[in-house]
């Protein structure tokens, strides 16, 4: 499957000057685990959860005071839109990251496709064979 058909639409995004604080109560709200810093046409960073435990939480650095351009991934890493699943599981393995900003044929961020998002495409489609192959057995009986 394509990562374009497996993302959520949509670019959640936040400046560098935004406070940590601040970008972690739009992804609390949104539910979601990280977002693109910058925007669609620049992508400057990204901040994560990670980011936000490892270098503020467990720093003892205050939310408050500390903006995500302070704590973003600079050198990040996007998939194409058009790419496999499997490529960017591959990527998200080899490089041990959650997150990739998903970018069209332009070099624009179109969304994220977090880990979630895979693990659930995944198990949709095992989910998808199953339910053919227990059909196929109970059309054709044991044996065929």
């Amino acid at each position: 499957m394509k990562v374009r058909a497996i993302i959520r639409p949509g670019l959640h995004s936040v400046e560098e000057n935004t406070p940590v604080k601040e970008a972690a109560s739009i992804m609390s709200r949104l539910r979601i685990g990280a977002v693109v810093v910058g925007s669609a046409e620049n992508i400057q960073g990204i901040v994560s959860e990670r980011d936000i435990m490892n270098k503020i939480v467990a720093s003892g650095l205050s939310p408050d005071d500390t903006t995500v351009g302070q704590i973003m991934t600079r050198n990040i890493i996007t998939i194409d839109q058009n790419q496999d699943e499997d490529v960017a599981m591959r990527i998200m393995e080899e490089k041990a990251i959650r997150h990739l900003p998903v970018v069209d044929t332009n070099g624009n961020c179109v969304g994220m496709l977090g880990i979630r998002d895979l693990m659930r495409s995944v198990v949709e489609q095992l989910e998808n064979e199953n339910e053919s192959l227990s059909q196929y057995i109970m059309a054709d009986g044991p044996g065929g």
